[in-house]
């Protein structure tokens, strides 16, 4: 008997009992099982009346709400403080206590890309509205008065002794395709040089023209044709405008970079515990997922004490930040050792190296995505 009572309390836990009519019939409407009780021990589905009243429907979705809210932060608050746990707790089947470490990585994620996306300030590298429109219209206009006329251009690109006048390397003798745009005066602005060409074709006729030595590098050829065809694109773009651009398009790719990084990383932690024989490879990531909702916690409050400090101005804030950054090291060295079950020592070796492989990783992946976003700006 009381074993029976155990249960049935358990099912009231786990299985937030609506408030709608349970149905008389004891059928279930989702798999035709018979019924011993409200809820199917097939599909899980509760008997109910399928049909909702307005009040009923918004109960329900209170009711729902409060459920997830209540299992959230129970959740979090063995996240937080027995580092280590709930992984080990998920990878031994004891789940029904806590929210899913999926929806919680999904739902810590949304709220601290949210936080971030309000307070990373992309236009930084933008000095004002004024200075942006200024550049812009000069690169346009010079973009437009710095093609000068063939017999300028050969006379410019070539001295008596053959080689490159104001444009070294060219050949001698070389006859450029007609109407190519040279800006002869020079602004140090990175575009410059890509507004000497009014489109791709002419950029490559050009290299085509000089000795292979003189020629562009790989990279060089690559960032020319890009900020040609941005020009040709918005009429016109400033360098402050395309490092703006460029950041704000990259920012937005950190959560692929780090949806990526996740079984990249689980794999180094494959391989260091590589005779722990009790932990598969999904394991490892169960374990990172729940690492990086605690990040995800860490940073969120890091940039609250950066708020903060932009209206107070104190140095206690800083400390805080610091103690946030300490209590982030401690805490993943022992989420290590409580989940892989090994002393300190080889813990935290495991945890430097860890750190090191992650470190080039994400630095390869930052590359990787960057050169990425540069063909979507």
């Amino acid at each position: 008997m009381k074993q029976k009572n155990r249960l049935s309390l358990f099912s009231v836990k786990f299985h937030p009992v609506s408030h709608s009519k349970e149905r008389a019939e004891k059928i279930c409407l989702n798999c035709r099982t018979e019924l011993n009780g409200r809820y199917c021990h097939i599909c899980g589905q509760e008997n109910i009346e399928p049909k909702h009243t307005l009040w009923g429907l918004i109960t329900h979705f209170f009711n729902d709400i409060t459920h997830f809210d209540g299992k959230f932060f129970s959740t979090v608050k063995y996240l937080m403080w027995k580092p280590g746990f709930l992984s080990a707790e998920y990878v031994r089947g004891r789940r029904a206590n806590y929210l899913d470490p999926v929806r919680m990585y999904i739902f810590t994620s949304a709220v601290f890309f949210l936080i971030l996306y309000a307070n990373v300030d992309t236009n930084f590298l933008v000095e004002s509205d004024a200075e942006v429109a200024k550049e812009k219209a000069a690169a346009i206009i010079a973009q437009r008065n710095t093609k000068i006329t063939d017999t300028i251009f050969r006379s410019q690109a070539t001295d008596s002794t053959g080689e490159g006048g104001a444009f070294p390397g060219l050949r001698k003798g070389f006859n450029p395709k007609p109407g190519l745009a040279i800006d002869v005066n020079s602004t140090g602005d990175p575009f410059e040089y890509a507004n000497r060409f009014r489109n791709v074709e002419e950029y490559n006729a050009a290299q085509g023209q000089l000795a292979k030595e003189d020629r562009d590098n790989w990279t060089k050829r690559m960032l020319t044709r890009r900020q040609i065809q941005l020009r040709l694109k918005y009429g016109g773009i400033t360098t402050k405008e395309f490092r703006t651009a460029l950041l704000d398009k990259f920012v937005h790719s950190f959560p692929y970079l780090l949806f990526i990084s996740l079984p990249l990383y689980a794999l180094y932690l494959k391989l260091l515990y590589l005779r722990n024989k009790k932990n598969f490879y999904v394991d490892h990531m169960i374990f990172l997922i729940h690492l990086y909702v605690f990040t995800f916690i860490v940073l969120t409050v890091y940039f609250a004490f950066g708020a903060i400090n932009n209206r107070l101005d104190t140095s206690w804030i800083d400390i805080l930040k610091f103690a946030l950054f300490i209590f982030g090291i401690v805490y993943t060295v022992r989420a290590m050792r409580r989940y892989y079950e090994q002393g300190w020592l080889k813990t935290v070796v495991k945890f430097i190296v860890f750190n090191i492989l992650t470190g080039i990783s994400m630095l390869f992946l930052f590359l990787l995505f960057l050169g990425f976003t540069l063909y979507r700006v």
